[in-house]
């Protein structure tokens, strides 16, 4: 069973996931920081220390809890996710990039 706890603003700040098997219920909370501006500052993933999440003046994400770094074009659409693998960071292609757009 999962439940949500949430903001005035409607961020999301907690999610628990509960799960019973053998009579024993473990529940694994999520916990999200959000700072004045409406942005996701930090997430506590299945209750480990938070990891910060970085972004820049418009909003736009930038760094993750995944590890991943975002870049942004000047109109606000996603550029490039280089994603973290065994290997480094590997580049994402986006759709509008592999269409021209």
């Amino acid at each position: 069973m999962q439940s949500y706890g949430f903001d005035p603003m409607g961020n999301r700040l907690t999610k628990s996931d509960s799960l019973t098997s053998g009579g024993t219920t473990t529940t694994t909370t999520t916990a999200s920081t959000i700072d004045t501006a409406n942005r996701l500052l930090s997430v506590g993933q299945k209750g480990t220390a938070a990891s910060a999440v970085t972004s820049d003046a418009d909003g736009n994400t930038l760094t993750d809890t995944s590890g991943r770094t975002i870049t942004w074009g000047s109109q606000n659409r996603m550029a490039c996710c280089l994603c973290p693998s065994g290997k480094g960071l590997v580049p994402i292609r986006l759709w509008s990039t592999i269409r021209g757009m």
